[in-house]
């Protein structure tokens, strides 16, 4: 069990581990990290469909996309909560496990060079007042953590052209491409989309500098639950 004295290190290789992090209850007053459920669907709505409004490198054509969906019930869906029953900021994940289903889900076209099964990270979204905290990249270090004992090939994602995110996401490791074909709909671009992919063989590198990214975010917002798990 995790005290908010534990040090990131050892939170994050108790997780890695697969081991319990603290019991599984609601964050209450305390501010966490959690995996949110169907029954946080609308707080989780509420949260993309404001940040999302208000981004300026899109457009949201169909605000219903962002609603909670099956996928979400089977992907993971984490979120940060700050003493307050609406959470900060929340990210999806889930496992692609063909080229086919990749470029399905992110409605791109992918080359054929990529590696899978990959996780798929999408639906990031944080409060505006709540950015530049490294709350995405502390997402992001769980999702890393659950994936680091099983046969992942790749991460992909999407990110526009000039976010404040890309130049860490480079710094990950990632390389960056446009799509020869993007064929999203409820998103509307007003700068160009890129693909984010990132090699199996860097994500433990990645998960370490991430670990460093957002050290005082993982303190600051410790897990609560039974840690994130995915199966292939």
């Amino acid at each position: 069990m995790c005290s908010r004295l534990t040090s990131v290190r050892s939170r994050c290789e108790t997780s890695a581990s697969g081991g319990p992090l603290v019991p599984e209850i609601a964050c209450g007053k305390m501010k966490c990290i959690r995996r949110a459920t169907r029954a946080d669907a609308a707080e989780i709505y509420s949260l993309r469909l404001s940040e999302y409004m208000r981004a300026e490198e899109f457009r949201l054509a169909e605000p219903t996309i962002l609603l909670w969906n099956e996928r979400d019930d089977r992907d993971g869906v984490l979120a940060a909560w700050d003493k307050s029953s609406d959470p900060i900021s929340t990210m999806r994940g889930g496992i692609a496990r063909t080229k086919q289903e990749a470029e399905e889900r992110i409605k791109c076209t992918l080359p054929n060079e990529y590696a899978f099964p990959a996780l798929l990270l999408d639906r990031g979204a944080t409060k505006e007042e709540h950015r530049g905290r490294a709350l995405n990249s502390a997402l992001r270090c769980y999702f890393f953590l659950a994936i680091l004992n099983l046969p992942i090939s790749s991460v992909l994602g999407a990110v526009y052209e000039k976010a404040p995110r890309v130049n860490t996401m480079m710094s990950l490791g990632y390389t960056l491409f446009a799509p020869a074909r993007n064929r999203q709909t409820h998103l509307l671009a007003d700068r160009p989309l890129l693909i984010t992919y990132l090699q199996g063989s860097k994500i433990q590198d990645a998960c370490d500098r991430l670990k460093t990214l957002a050290h005082s975010a993982l303190d600051e917002y410790p897990w609560q639950g039974d840690p994130l798990q995915f199966n292939l």
